[in-house]
Parts: structure tokens; C-alpha cells; sequence
């Protein structure tokens, strides 16, 4: 059985009802990997329902694509042009920061892990 459904995912993540079936059945799918019931115990079900619906919305939501920094506006005579500022972030916790789904995980991961530290050999 796996940690978490489409259906509550919904529940919490209603505008993913648009995304195609494959994606909901690679992040079902990537969730039994990704989350441990032997590390988050009771909070397993929430953790992993906020991981698939922060994923999910990242690739679902086009308007937090790419985006990672401050919105900033340029005009030079009549042409207007707003883009992000692009910033040097720390990869573990940045892509978290992105969706409040990502920060509800990140949330329950600190109250069970408060030390816990992703390590990215290279980064």
C-alpha cells in the first residue's frame, strides 16, 4: 500500500486535478521512495501528501517556474519588462521554500528531524 493517494492529495492540492495521470503515478510512485514511515512515524501520511503536492505543483503551476528570486521591473521609455532576479540559494532547502506545500514538509521534517542536513557532494 502506498503512503498517500490522489484523492488526498486533492484534498489539499485541489488545482492538480488538471495534471495527466502519468505524472500522479510517477509521484505516487517516487513518494514510497522518497518519504520513510520508520523515520516520520504517525506524520508519514502528511509528510508525503505535502511532498507529492509541493512536486507536483512545481511542474503543474507554469507561473513558479524558473523563478527564484525577487520580481524586478525595468522601463526604458514605453517598454516595460518584470523578470526574477536569479540568486545564489541553498539547493537543500530552496526548492522547498517554493510552494507552502514544500514548507508544511519542511516543517514536518524539522519537528522530527531538527538537525536534519541534506548534504550535496559538488554544491
Amino acid at each position: 500500500m502506498g503512503l498517500t493517494t490522489k484523492e488526498s492529495v486533492l484534498l489539499i492540492a485541489p488545482k492538480l486535478i488538471s495534471a495527466s495521470d502519468e505524472l500522479w503515478n510517477l509521484f505516487l510512485a517516487d513518494v514510497n521512495i522518497s518519504i520513510s514511515s520508520s523515520i516520520f512515524g504517525v506524520k508519514t501520511e502528511m509528510a508525503a501528501r505535502n511532498w507529492v503536492a509541493h512536486h507536483m505543483t512545481l511542474i503543474v503551476d507554469k507561473s513558479l517556474a524558473n523563478v527564484s528570486g525577487p520580481i524586478t521591473k525595468d522601463k526604458v521609455g514605453d517598454v516595460m519588462r518584470e523578470y526574477a532576479r536569479i540568486q545564489r540559494i541553498d539547493k537543500s532547502e530552496s526548492d522547498y521554500s517554493r510552494t507552502g506545500f514544500g514548507r508544511t514538509f519542511l516543517a514536518i521534517r524539522n519537528s522530527i528531524l531538527p538537525n536534519f542536513k541534506v548534504v550535496i557532494p559538488g554544491v
